[in-house]
């Protein structure tokens, strides 16, 4: 009976499990958008360029490789660095309506927390994409990136062109504010 129920349960849709949009997960579908990568490869490649000072040609491959390096390694670590985040913020919303409700009558703190969610989703998958991407020009190309130092300041920026990019889209596409699901 119990390896029937496990069977029934796993051939469900994953869909029909779901209550719930996951900032990182959805967004995370967008990062590997073509032109979101155009995007980011062309503004990563101009930094990787200006900040090393090194040719265009090796800026081209450094910029590729850390990409291609973070992409492999970021599709595991930012939908679980998002899901902490969730987690965070919910325990925190929790913690705050419990302990003080009286100053949140009037505050529609799910809408808020979705805000919140979605703009720190966006800090998080480009500190992740900087954190990979600086330890894999570090190592690999031996290039002088700091992780407490402007040029990852700059490479976050850098990060956002196509970190922002694939979440406008989201906002642009209407259909996925109706319905999820079709993203």
């Amino acid at each position: 009976m119990r390896r029937l129920m496990i069977w029934i349960l796993l051939s469900v849709p994953v869909t029909l499990h779901a209550n719930v949009i996951w900032a990182a997960l959805v967004l995370e579908k967008r990062l590997f958008s073509w032109w979101a990568i155009a995007i980011g490869l062309l503004v990563e490649w101009l930094f990787v360029r200006q900040l090393f000072q090194i040719t265009f040609r090796k800026a081209a491959l450094a910029a590729i490789a850390a990409n291609a390096f973070s992409a492999i390694l970021g599709i595991p670590l930012i939908p679980l660095a998002g899901l902490v985040w969730d987690l965070v913020l919910s325990l925190l919303d929790w913690f705050i309506t419990k302990s003080v409700p009286a100053l949140f009558d009037h505050i529609d703190l799910y809408a808020v927390g979705k805000v919140i969610s979605w703009c720190g989703t966006l800090v998080i998958a480009c500190a992740v994409n900087v954190l990979l991407e600086g330890l894999f020009y570090k190592k690999v190309f031996k290039f002088d990136f700091l992780f407490k130092s402007r040029k990852f300041l700059w490479f976050m920026l850098a990060n956002f062109a196509s970190v922002g990019a694939a979440a406008a889209s989201l906002i642009i596409n209407q259909s996925f504010l109706l319905n999820p699901h079709a993203g």
